[in-house]
């Protein structure tokens, strides 16, 4: 928070609210799943204390899969204010059960790896690469 008292103002940053993908198997050819992401973001246009901090941000895209979808979906909320994230593209994921006793309710990690398309050499993850991860059920 802060204010014109004199506070500190907390540091912007961009966070995950909730995600999510379906299979939405078809068959004509189409996509076969669908992902629902939630992203909050700074509210990088506030002019005053009384504008609003962050902004939550709900995107839905589909895709070959739902690690393709869940990549499309974070990339269609992230580009609009990060324009670099429109060259990332996806070379990898990994999929990691949490609680493997609970078998198909059983919580999971996913880590999705993505390239930059320029070839840089550089970001995180060696060769280039960064990920980004999240977890649900």
């Amino acid at each position: 928070a802060g204010g014109k008292g004199g506070g500190k103002k907390a540091k912007k940053t961009t966070g995950f609210g909730s995600m999510w993908a379906t299979d939405t198997a078809q068959d004509n050819g189409g996509p076969t799943a669908r992902a629902t992401v939630k992203v909050r973001l700074p509210n990088l246009k506030a002019e005053s204390d009384d504008d609003p901090f962050y902004t939550d941000r709900l995107e839905v895209s589909d895709g070959n899969g739902p690690v393709d979808a869940l990549a499309s979906a974070l990339k269609r909320a992230l580009v609009p204010d990060h324009p670099f994230l429109s060259r990332l593209e996806l070379v990898d994921y990994k999929v990691r059960i949490l609680d493997p006793e609970r078998a198909t309710g059983a919580a999971t990690r996913v880590m999705i790896e993505f390239r930059d398309t320029r070839g840089d050499e550089g970001g995180g993850g060696g060769g280039g690469g960064s990920g980004v991860g999240g977890e649900g059920r």
